[in-house]
């Protein structure tokens, strides 16, 4: 959690930005032992430094699965083909079998479905790409607690994610349409369905779907 990972930097003497914090909850895993285990090595790491960078949270994560996982939908969300095939290729040399590397990559698309849908709805289908995440959490997260006409639970679905994933979620659906969202989902189907039946290779599957999913902006 934010108060856990801020806790530990405190009682290590050490002080550490927003978009490091945002790196090790992204990375750690979903469980509170796991993210225990890596703050220990990110703090054996920087030693006696005072403050963590986010340069230090990329260099102690970065060989991990949950570090390629998360670099793999976080280029996705970002539209970077270049950054999600390389993400591809680590997750591919671990040997992450391509299934899972599909339901990872459906499950992203879908929470940036809901993401675009509460930024049409209750955002005016904007967010401000530069904003700090302090500045997101006062001024712009209360806003999907207000009431909607036609409210589809999207933004219920939101308010119930850690607010730095829903900081992340609502930015990268601010990079897509709608449309081009469902497109991505349905080339999803696609390469399942090409990878059970085509007999081409996986590798190939996976990388022409990342750029069918990440165009050019």
């Amino acid at each position: 959690s934010l108060p856990g990972t801020v806790e530990m930097v405190s009682a290590a003497g050490k002080s550490i930005d927003e978009e490091a914090v945002a790196g090790i909850l992204s990375r750690a895993g979903s469980t509170m032992r796991g993210l225990v285990s890596e703050m220990e090595k990110l703090l054996l790491y920087v030693g006696t430094r005072p403050a963590i960078r986010t340069a230090d949270v990329l260099e102690v994560f970065r060989h991990s699965r949950e570090a390629n996982i998360f670099d793999l939908t976080n280029a996705v969300s970002s539209r970077d083909a270049g950054r999600a095939l390389l993400a591809l290729r680590s997750l591919l040399t671990q040997r992450e079998p391509a299934p899972l590397i599909l339901n990872m990559l459906a499950g992203e698309i879908r929470n940036l479905i809901i993401a675009r849908s509460a930024l049409d709805r209750w955002l005016d289908g904007t967010l401000d790409p530069a904003i700090p995440f302090e500045t997101f959490r006062f001024r712009v997260l209360p806003r999907l607690k207000e009431p909607r006409e036609g409210d589809d639970g999207s933004a219920s679905k939101l308010l119930e994610m850690n607010p730095f994933r829903v900081f992340n979620l609502l930015k990268g659906a601010s990079r897509f349409s709608l449309d081009r969202l469902i497109q991505g989902l349905e080339a999803i189907r696609e390469t399942d369905l090409a990878l059970k039946t085509s007999g081409q290779p996986e590798v190939l599957l996976l990388e022409q779907l990342l750029i069918k999913i990440c165009p050019g902006v």
